[in-house]
Protein backbone atom coordinates (compact mmCIF):
# COMPACT_ATOMS: atom_id res chain seq x y z
CA UNK A 1 0.00 0.00 0.00
CA UNK A 2 1.52 3.12 -1.14
CA UNK A 3 1.55 6.60 1.74
CA UNK A 4 2.93 8.91 -1.35
CA UNK A 5 1.13 12.09 -1.24
CA UNK A 6 0.16 13.08 -4.31
CA UNK A 7 0.29 17.05 -4.54
CA UNK A 8 -1.80 19.49 -6.87
CA UNK A 9 0.33 20.77 -9.51
CA UNK A 10 0.16 24.35 -7.99
CA UNK A 11 1.28 22.95 -4.57
CA UNK A 12 4.02 21.25 -6.17
CA UNK A 13 8.03 22.24 -5.01
CA UNK A 14 6.13 24.59 -2.77
CA UNK A 15 6.82 23.67 0.65
CA UNK A 16 4.68 26.03 2.54
CA UNK A 17 2.05 24.51 -0.21
CA UNK A 18 2.75 21.46 0.53
CA UNK A 19 2.55 21.58 4.04
CA UNK A 20 -1.10 23.34 3.82
CA UNK A 21 -2.03 20.49 1.75
CA UNK A 22 -1.19 18.41 4.21
CA UNK A 23 -2.40 20.13 7.37
CA UNK A 24 -6.03 20.56 5.35
CA UNK A 25 -9.03 19.06 7.63
CA UNK A 26 -12.84 19.11 7.72
CA UNK A 27 -13.41 22.73 9.45
CA UNK A 28 -11.00 24.21 7.49
CA UNK A 29 -11.83 28.12 6.96
CA UNK A 30 -10.88 29.54 3.89
CA UNK A 31 -11.87 33.47 3.87
CA UNK A 32 -12.69 35.34 0.94
CA UNK A 33 -12.34 38.96 1.41
CA UNK A 34 -13.29 41.70 -1.24
CA UNK A 35 -10.69 44.27 -2.56
CA UNK A 36 -13.09 47.01 -3.76
CA UNK A 37 -16.55 47.81 -3.23
CA UNK A 38 -17.25 46.37 -6.88
CA UNK A 39 -16.25 42.72 -5.68
CA UNK A 40 -18.18 43.15 -1.92
CA UNK A 41 -21.18 43.75 -3.92
CA UNK A 42 -20.71 41.05 -6.24
CA UNK A 43 -20.29 38.29 -2.98
CA UNK A 44 -23.06 39.86 -1.74
CA UNK A 45 -25.28 38.74 -4.92
CA UNK A 46 -23.41 35.60 -4.86
CA UNK A 47 -24.40 35.17 -1.08
CA UNK A 48 -28.31 36.29 -2.18
CA UNK A 49 -28.24 33.61 -4.57
CA UNK A 50 -27.08 31.00 -2.25
CA UNK A 51 -29.99 31.82 0.18
CA UNK A 52 -32.85 32.73 -2.47
CA UNK A 53 -31.54 28.70 -4.26
CA UNK A 54 -30.98 26.43 -0.53
CA UNK A 55 -27.70 26.23 -1.27
CA UNK A 56 -24.60 27.55 0.75
CA UNK A 57 -21.97 29.94 -0.49
CA UNK A 58 -19.09 27.46 0.51
CA UNK A 59 -20.68 24.67 -1.20
CA UNK A 60 -21.36 26.43 -4.61
CA UNK A 61 -17.93 28.47 -4.69
CA UNK A 62 -16.03 24.80 -4.09
CA UNK A 63 -18.07 23.64 -7.33
CA UNK A 64 -17.21 26.70 -9.46
CA UNK A 65 -13.87 26.04 -7.96
CA UNK A 66 -13.08 22.83 -9.20
CA UNK A 67 -14.51 23.30 -13.08
CA UNK A 68 -12.26 26.03 -12.91
CA UNK A 69 -9.27 24.11 -12.01
CA UNK A 70 -10.68 21.07 -14.44
CA UNK A 71 -10.76 23.42 -16.84
CA UNK A 72 -7.30 24.72 -16.68
CA UNK A 73 -5.43 21.05 -15.99
CA UNK A 74 -7.40 20.28 -19.59
CA UNK A 75 -6.13 23.31 -20.98
CA UNK A 76 -2.46 23.24 -19.47
CA UNK A 77 -0.71 20.88 -21.81
CA UNK A 78 -1.55 23.51 -24.73
CA UNK A 79 0.33 26.01 -22.96
CA UNK A 80 3.75 24.87 -23.89
CA UNK A 81 3.94 26.04 -27.52
CA UNK A 82 4.08 29.81 -26.01
CA UNK A 83 1.66 32.53 -25.18
CA UNK A 84 -1.64 32.16 -26.16
CA UNK A 85 -5.44 33.47 -25.29
CA UNK A 86 -7.42 30.47 -24.07
CA UNK A 87 -11.27 31.29 -24.04
CA UNK A 88 -12.78 28.99 -21.55
CA UNK A 89 -17.01 28.77 -21.59
CA UNK A 90 -18.95 26.92 -19.11
CA UNK A 91 -22.48 25.53 -19.92
CA UNK A 92 -24.96 24.05 -18.24
CA UNK A 93 -27.59 21.73 -20.05
CA UNK A 94 -30.72 20.75 -18.53
CA UNK A 95 -31.70 17.31 -19.90
CA UNK A 96 -35.68 16.67 -19.75
CA UNK A 97 -37.09 12.78 -20.60
CA UNK A 98 -40.48 12.21 -20.68
CA UNK A 99 -41.33 9.53 -18.23
CA UNK A 100 -42.94 6.37 -19.81
CA UNK A 101 -43.99 2.96 -18.85
CA UNK A 102 -41.37 0.51 -18.02
CA UNK A 103 -43.57 -2.00 -19.92
CA UNK A 104 -46.00 -1.61 -23.43
CA UNK A 105 -49.64 -1.35 -22.30
CA UNK A 106 -51.60 -4.38 -23.85
CA UNK A 107 -54.29 -2.31 -25.54
CA UNK A 108 -56.81 -4.94 -25.61
CA UNK A 109 -56.89 -5.14 -22.19
CA UNK A 110 -59.85 -6.36 -19.80
CA UNK A 111 -58.20 -5.70 -16.57
CA UNK A 112 -58.59 -1.91 -17.69
CA UNK A 113 -62.25 -1.63 -17.02
CA UNK A 114 -62.27 -4.15 -13.91
CA UNK A 115 -59.71 -2.23 -12.28
CA UNK A 116 -61.46 1.42 -13.26
CA UNK A 117 -64.30 0.57 -10.72
CA UNK A 118 -61.53 -0.81 -8.06
CA UNK A 119 -61.83 -3.81 -6.22
CA UNK A 120 -65.53 -4.63 -6.05
CA UNK A 121 -65.19 -8.51 -4.72
CA UNK A 122 -63.93 -11.08 -3.38
CA UNK A 123 -62.90 -13.00 -6.91
CA UNK A 124 -61.80 -9.85 -8.83
CA UNK A 125 -59.54 -8.51 -5.66
CA UNK A 126 -58.30 -12.24 -5.66
CA UNK A 127 -57.62 -12.17 -9.22
CA UNK A 128 -55.50 -8.79 -9.41
CA UNK A 129 -53.51 -9.87 -6.37
CA UNK A 130 -52.55 -13.08 -8.48
CA UNK A 131 -51.69 -10.84 -11.34
CA UNK A 132 -49.42 -8.61 -9.80
CA UNK A 133 -47.35 -11.67 -7.50
CA UNK A 134 -47.06 -13.72 -10.70
CA UNK A 135 -46.24 -10.73 -12.97
CA UNK A 136 -43.55 -9.21 -10.08
CA UNK A 137 -42.06 -12.93 -10.01
CA UNK A 138 -41.08 -12.64 -13.48
CA UNK A 139 -39.39 -9.64 -12.82
CA UNK A 140 -35.60 -9.56 -11.62
CA UNK A 141 -36.08 -6.04 -10.47
CA UNK A 142 -38.24 -4.61 -7.62
CA UNK A 143 -41.29 -3.14 -9.39
CA UNK A 144 -43.81 0.09 -9.15
CA UNK A 145 -47.21 1.23 -10.39
CA UNK A 146 -45.88 2.13 -13.85
CA UNK A 147 -44.57 -2.03 -14.73
CA UNK A 148 -48.78 -2.25 -14.56
CA UNK A 149 -49.89 -0.15 -17.01
CA UNK A 150 -53.15 -2.81 -16.84
CA UNK A 151 -54.32 -1.33 -13.94
CA UNK A 152 -54.97 1.82 -12.78
CA UNK A 153 -52.46 3.49 -10.12
CA UNK A 154 -55.96 3.89 -7.39
CA UNK A 155 -56.49 -0.34 -7.94
CA UNK A 156 -52.57 -1.15 -7.85
CA UNK A 157 -52.52 0.86 -4.36
CA UNK A 158 -54.84 -1.25 -3.16
CA UNK A 159 -53.62 -4.13 -4.07
CA UNK A 160 -50.37 -3.41 -2.45
CA UNK A 161 -51.63 -2.53 0.60
CA UNK A 162 -53.20 -5.88 0.69
CA UNK A 163 -50.36 -7.78 0.04
CA UNK A 164 -47.95 -5.47 2.00
CA UNK A 165 -50.70 -6.42 4.94
CA UNK A 166 -50.21 -10.02 4.41
CA UNK A 167 -46.35 -9.70 4.37
CA UNK A 168 -45.66 -10.57 1.02
CA UNK A 169 -44.50 -7.36 -0.79
CA UNK A 170 -42.52 -5.11 1.04
CA UNK A 171 -41.54 -1.29 -0.25
CA UNK A 172 -38.03 -0.46 -1.17
CA UNK A 173 -35.76 1.72 1.10
CA UNK A 174 -34.85 4.49 0.61
CA UNK A 175 -38.02 5.70 -0.05
CA UNK A 176 -38.30 6.65 -4.26
CA UNK A 177 -40.87 8.67 -6.49
CA UNK A 178 -42.76 6.21 -7.40
CA UNK A 179 -42.44 3.60 -4.47
CA UNK A 180 -41.00 0.15 -5.38
CA UNK A 181 -41.49 -3.05 -3.91
CA UNK A 182 -39.81 -6.05 -4.03
CA UNK A 183 -41.03 -9.52 -2.92
CA UNK A 184 -40.70 -11.19 0.52
CA UNK A 185 -39.45 -14.18 1.48
CA UNK A 186 -42.95 -14.93 3.48
CA UNK A 187 -44.13 -15.44 -0.33
CA UNK A 188 -41.70 -17.22 -1.90
CA UNK A 189 -41.58 -19.88 1.16
CA UNK A 190 -45.20 -20.22 0.93
CA UNK A 191 -44.75 -21.08 -2.62
CA UNK A 192 -42.51 -24.14 -2.25
CA UNK A 193 -43.83 -27.43 -1.86
CA UNK A 194 -43.83 -28.99 1.86
CA UNK A 195 -41.36 -31.71 0.60
CA UNK A 196 -38.58 -29.13 -0.70
CA UNK A 197 -38.83 -27.01 2.64
CA UNK A 198 -35.41 -27.31 5.15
Amino acid sequence: MSTVIEYPPEARGNLKRMKEWDQAHVRGILGIRAASREEHQALLRLKWWCEDNGTSTCSTIILLTESLIKADDAVRPLKTGGPMIVNIQQQNTFIHQTERPRRLADLNSTMDSISKGGLSGTTTRIALESLVLLKAMQMPYSFCFRDFPELSPNCFRKVILRLNQRGFVAPVEPRTCPRFYRLTPKLLLRLMPENTRV
